[in-house]
């Protein structure tokens, strides 16, 4: 079910434009074309159908009979390839690497005049043999090589399914966190912004001001450094800011940063609710005065201070080596 087109030149790269804004996705070519798509389209997979040494030998061994004056004209991995069956095999024919597929047409008619009578090459060498009366034999695609090139293209294809399967997910469960999050590349450039850090970074104006916060010293250490930033306070316009950076890493390697951005007044909102909640929870203090072991005379003096103490509203400090049992004294005293 796959379309198959005979292009070069120009209209290969509209043949490709065309079809890409019908929506393919991959193309797979060889030789003169791959370059040529690959200067001109950005918006496709390209995959090489290689070229192989049992091309180079059939399509020689049908060039043969035609005539023992045989040119092959090929540009970069073909010319290589026919390089190295000429090496081997020490077949006796005229190697020729075009500076481009518009040297094609020029090269041509000068073997006319060189005696040459069939020339082997891509659809471009066949066309300028047709426009001089010259043989040509198109170069062979093995099949092997073919079926190789198409999973090859299906491969990448799943795996680019994947990856933007895994980067959808990603930017949905970012855009649900109450948290504005935005991730900087090692020059400071952003790599993804959520919804909540557009609002939070954006001025009265409505200008995306991004630069205060990519600017702080904190964060570039982070970048730079792979130093991680909690709970830094920044003031934006009217807003203040609290903000947490951690490095973007693989191994050793960091390659940016992903911040974390929070508004003081949410902070508090939200630590007062939850005070709220827990409290109805049991979530205080379940300790006693009764709970503490031990009869020595420093311990009882100690409680009995303890015991007027919680009738104060006071703040109270409670200081000790660790593991006299501060914490219970602490829930005694609530």
């Amino acid at each position: 079910d796959y379309p198959i087109i005979e292009a070069t030149g120009e209209k290969t790269i509209e043949v490709a434009r065309e079809y890409v804004a019908q929506g393919t996705r991959a193309i797979i070519t060889r030789g003169g074309n791959l370059e040529i798509l690959r200067s001109n389209l950005i918006n496709a997979v390209l995959v090489d159908v290689r070229y192989t040494y049992e091309d180079m030998y059939f399509s020689f061994k049908k060039a043969k009979k035609y005539s023992n004056k045989i040119a092959c004209i090929g540009l970069n991995l073909a010319f290589d390839v026919a390089t190295k069956f000429k090496n081997i095999s020490g077949e006796d024919f005229l190697l020729i690497n075009p500076e481009s597929v518009n040297h094609i047409d020029t090269r041509v008619k000068k073997l006319t005049e060189e005696g040459i009578e069939v020339v082997i090459g891509g659809i471009t060498v066949a066309r300028a043999a047709k426009k001089y009366n010259l043989k040509s034999v198109m170069i062979e695609v093995d099949e092997t090589s073919l079926e190789i090139a198409l999973n090859e293209a299906i491969s990448i294809l799943n795996f680019k399914l994947e990856q933007l399967k895994n980067f959808e997910t990603i930017k949905q469960i970012l855009n649900t966190t109450a948290d504005g999050i935005v991730a900087f590349d090692k020059t400071l450039e952003i790599m993804y912004i959520n919804n909540r850090a557009k609002k939070l970074i954006t001025d009265k104006s409505n200008t995306f001001a991004v630069d205060h916060i990519k600017n702080l010293p904190k964060i570039r250490d982070t970048i730079e450094y792979g130093t991680e930033t909690y709970s830094e306070l920044i003031e934006n316009g009217d807003n203040s800011l609290v903000l947490s950076s951690r490095p973007l890493k693989v191994g050793n390697i960091i390659f940016g940063a992903v911040v974390s951005i929070q508004k003081t007044i949410h902070i508090q909102t939200t630590e007062k609710e939850i005070r709220k909640k827990l409290k109805p929870k049991g979530h205080i203090a379940k300790k006693y005065f009764h709970d503490i072991i031990g009869k020595s005379y420093t311990l009882s003096k100690t409680i009995e201070k303890a015991k007027r103490f919680a009738k104060s509203d006071s703040t109270i400090l409670i200081t000790g080596q660790s593991g006299t049992g501060k914490e219970i004294f602490a829930q005694s005293i609530h």
